[in-house]
């Protein structure tokens, strides 16, 4: 089979030996009906953007609130968390010719569509992970037809962009909860992170209270912590959180909440 000439790549660690290639495309074509390419010479598999699949590259933060709505809908697909950037790879079914294109608020907001034609790489399935995936795929599982996903998309940013509003216009309508804010401050210390965008978000080297595995949960499914593996430590796989332009608003509205009524605050 020829590999086709490679365009945009989502890159993926690179797989220990071609039997592991050769053993992960027999998953992905036998398991989940989809037909990829070997490129023997980078260590990767892929499929070609417009074949059997499309894709848009969103910001991580987006796409988590663009995986809630779709799940909402029950079309919620695999999602590739593409590995030395802090985007998401969204699966859809393949785009009719005149959908392809974006709307101008989504690309303004950083999504991409995959172009046709460019190969798309996939993760290297390991037994026991899923590594690369934010969202593994299932056996023959379906794919959100492309116009879910890019309404499903605007409905997240709109809402996003509602709530970056509200934190702005009023800091006390988000009631203070003592976890929520020990989340936003360890992550802005830089103590948060994870191994894999699919784990919870957790401490490098110490337990948590289960109550702050919660809010760190919750942080991130409202767009106020994301995922950057852009500075993934090669040593660990460790992943750093940090806060969303939202996350930090909130955190700041917070710190002066506290400050304005007790100058002598309680550290958390």
């Amino acid at each position: 089979m020829t590999t086709p000439t490679p365009g945009t790549r989502t890159a993926t660690r690179a797989p220990t030996s071609l039997h592991e290639l050769a053993t992960t495309r027999a998953w992905y074509e036998e398991c989940v009906g989809w037909p990829v390419h070997v490129d023997a010479r980078l260590r990767c598999l892929g499929l070609v953007a417009g074949q059997v699949l499309d894709a848009v590259r969103l910001p991580e933060p987006l796409a988590v609130r663009t995986q809630t709505e779709l799940r909402v809908m029950m079309l919620a697909g695999p999602v590739i968390a593409e590995q030395g950037s802090a985007r998401w790879v969204v699966l859809t079914e393949p785009a009719p010719a005149a959908e392809a294109p974006l709307p101008r608020d989504l690309v303004a907001a950083g999504a991409i569509a995959v172009p046709r034609g460019d190969y798309i790489a996939m993760p290297i399935r390991r037994p026991g992970t899923d590594d690369g995936w934010a969202v593994p795929p299932q056996n023959r599982c379906s794919l959100p037809p492309w116009s879910a996903v890019v309404g499903a998309a605007r409905r997240a940013l709109a809402s996003r962009n509602e709530s970056r509003h509200e934190v702005r216009a009023s800091t006390t309508r988000m009631l203070f909860d003592q976890f929520l804010f020990r989340a936003l401050r360890k992550v802005s210390r830089g103590e948060i992170g994870t191994t894999s965008a699919a784990r919870t978000l957790r401490n490098r080297t110490d337990d948590l209270p289960i109550r702050l595995f919660s809010a760190l949960h919750m942080l991130r499914r409202d767009g106020y912590v994301y995922l950057s593996t852009a500075n993934q430590d090669p040593r660990d796989g460790w992943i750093a959180a940090h806060l969303t332009p939202e996350g930090r608003e909130l955190l700041d509205a917070w710190n002066a909440q506290l400050q304005s009524s007790n100058p002598v605050s309680t550290p958390y």
